[in-house]
């Protein structure tokens, strides 16, 4: 009975990475497409972090394939998952850092449209993930991956809004800005599950 149920939350976590992958890839290049073409930086962070959310839900993906044989190598997927995080963050301050000292034109009806649809897309793939295992450790680090983006939309917005009302071009970078700590700190709390992990040689793949 108990390796029916670890195999049942085994297929069912399988095919809630599959959904969410699909759906987030999807919005990732429309919303990439968009903040290219209006301008917005905080748009193009979000797209980064949701590029890091479908390399993320791959991995997971992966990683549960591996754990009931590899439990090391999925422990070490969901590591460079987590690094990955750290990565995206360094890259989004960086650019913004250059926004702040030399602002551009925004379109920022596009920028509002596009962030509000991230919004509810992003609260979709949360609630179909939370359907599955929460003592799986990958499933937890692309849950925390798109969590940290429903802040990052509601960041996206209040600096449209801010933009819409006031022409406020400070308020892109500082949502970038924000974007960037939210993924860091994701990041950081997932490396340090991971390697909590490894320290005390789980190898039972049951919680990978």
């Amino acid at each position: 009975m108990s390796h029916n149920h670890c195999h049942s939350h085994h297929a069912s976590n399988l095919h809630i990475l599959k959904i969410s992958f699909y759906l987030i890839t999807v919005f990732m290049v429309v919303e990439a497409i968009v903040g290219y073409v209006s301008g917005s930086l905080a748009l193009l962070a979000d797209a980064g972090h949701m590029l890091n959310d479908s390399f993320s839900l791959g991995l997971a993906w992966l990683a549960i394939r591996l754990s009931t044989k590899h439990s090391q190598t999925a422990l070490c997927l969901t590591l460079i998952n987590a690094l990955s995080l750290i990565f995206v963050a360094v890259w989004i301050l960086w650019e913004a850092v250059e926004r702040f000292q030399h602002p551009v034109p925004i379109l920022n009806s596009a920028m509002l449209v596009v962030s509000f649809v991230g919004l509810a897309v992003n609260l979709i793939v949360a609630w179909w993930m939370l359907k599955g295992d929460s003592h799986n450790l990958n499933l937890q680090a692309a849950l925390a991956h798109v969590f940290a983006d429903i802040f990052g939309s509601v960041a996206v917005i209040v600096a449209g809004i801010l933009l819409w009302l006031f022409g406020w071009q400070w308020a892109d970078p500082l949502a970038s800005s924000i974007v960037a700590v939210i993924i860091a700190l994701s990041g950081i709390n997932i490396t340090k599950a991971t390697l909590s992990a490894y320290r005390h040689n789980t190898t039972s793949g049951q919680n990978f």
